[in-house]
């Protein structure tokens, strides 16, 4: 896998900082899955661009100034993986957000056809066939 497709995955993130769902969407699939961390109160997929819209909506609404930042950005088990710290202020509560997962993103075609979300890193690292 190419330097490029990094760049891609790290453009989307970016999009996605400057509130630019339009340019986020360019490195998903249009039959993307996006599966939240196995303790999110939805845990089903988000499925297509649609859907993706919704997750970041619903993501919004809580957290209205959430940002990512990515830690670490690497190709492992046929996979970009993307490790990343979001943080923002509660939109009722003003209290502050932090929180750290690994994104492991399967491509198709050039573009991201699935993410899974982890906590811990290791389990990303697992899950793609590098885990002790």
């Amino acid at each position: 896998m190419s330097q490029e497709v990094l760049e891609m995955v790290r453009a989307g993130y970016e999009a996605y900082n400057r509130g630019d769902i339009e340019v986020a969407l360019a490195p998903l699939h249009p039959s993307i899955e996006w599966w939240p961390a196995a303790d999110e109160p939805v845990t089903d997929p988000y499925r297509g661009h649609d859907g993706y819209r919704r997750m970041v909506a619903g993501a919004r609404e809580a957290v209205p100034d959430l940002q990512v930042e990515v830690e670490e950005l690497f190709v492992a088990g046929g996979c970009v993986v993307a490790c990343v710290r979001f943080w923002g202020r509660g939109r009722d509560s003003g209290a502050p957000v932090e929180i750290h997962e690994t994104h492991v993103a399967r491509l198709r075609d050039g573009k991201v056809i699935e993410v899974r979300e982890y906590r811990k890193k290791e389990d990303a690292l697992e899950a793609v066939g590098l885990g002790e």
